[in-house]
């Protein structure tokens, strides 16, 4: 009986798709606290209620958040949990969903740097907390699941 060794290629390729996973799970628990909180916070009636949206910025600014705003930042969160989730069975689709959630999370940073009330790292901290972790994600499950003529390697 002949002992076969992985290649070199199929070893690269186990590594790359754990730490997808890695960092898939790492996104499943990040995510699922902030919706956790959104939940939470939500379900409380002391605060005040948000408005919908602001007049010049419909998606709230540092100081105040507005009910769009929030709610765009949760879209993200789901369809970045959602990928998440997914990329343990499916790769390509769980990459599209997390690079539809980096694009919503980078969106809203887009908007947010126009507002001066914010300091300068708050808005780094939103792009590097919510929007590049799916995005390496995703990017990660691209490169494996290219797989030539459906081999499984």
């Amino acid at each position: 009986m002949q002992v076969t060794y992985p290649t070199l290629k199929a070893r690269i390729v186990t590594g790359i798709r754990w730490t997808a996973r890695s960092l898939a799970a790492l996104g499943i628990l990040f995510c699922g606290f902030a919706l956790l909180s959104f939940i939470v916070e939500g379900g409380r009636s002391s605060h005040k209620p948000l408005p919908f949206v602001l007049e010049g910025s419909p998606f709230g600014t540092y100081a105040q958040s507005t009910q769009l705003g929030t709610l765009t930042l949760g879209a993200g969160f789901v369809l970045s949990f959602v990928g998440a989730i997914l990329a343990f069975w499916w790769e390509r689709t769980a990459a599209g969903i997390l690079i539809a959630g980096s694009v919503v999370q980078a969106s809203l940073w887009a908007i947010s740097l126009p507002d001066r009330t914010a300091p300068f790292y708050s808005h780094w901290d939103q792009l590097t907390l919510f929007a590049l972790p799916p995005f390496v994600t995703a990017i990660l499950l691209l490169v494996i699941s290219r797989r030539p003529n459906g081999s499984q390697q």
